[in-house]
């Protein structure tokens, strides 16, 4: 399975945010943005390892919550594109 880039994402992102995308939504789309491409392995070790806690522990869903896009499907889109973060969740 091909994983989805982060402009993918931000660009799913900006189509599913139901919210209008004032300064404050585009922050949060960046934080979450910012984070898929860390856990694309594009940061440190210890970078990719914090950007996949952050989407496995639900830190990533309180973030897109606050947008009004599902948490539940945050994490869903991130284990479904990172596979071998599924590791990862069963420590969560």
């Amino acid at each position: 399975m091909k994983t989805a880039t982060h402009s993918q994402f931000s660009k799913m992102l900006t189509r599913t945010t139901p919210v209008m995308l004032t300064p404050e939504v585009r922050l949060i789309i960046s934080v979450l943005v910012q984070a898929w491409s860390d856990a694309e392995g594009k940061a440190s070790s210890t970078g990719k390892a914090g950007a996949v806690k952050f989407f496995v522990d639900g830190r990533a869903g309180l973030y897109a919550e606050t947008i009004g896009i599902d948490p539940d499907f945050i994490k869903e889109i991130f284990l479904k594109h990172h596979p071998k973060a599924f590791k990862a969740a069963e420590y969560v």
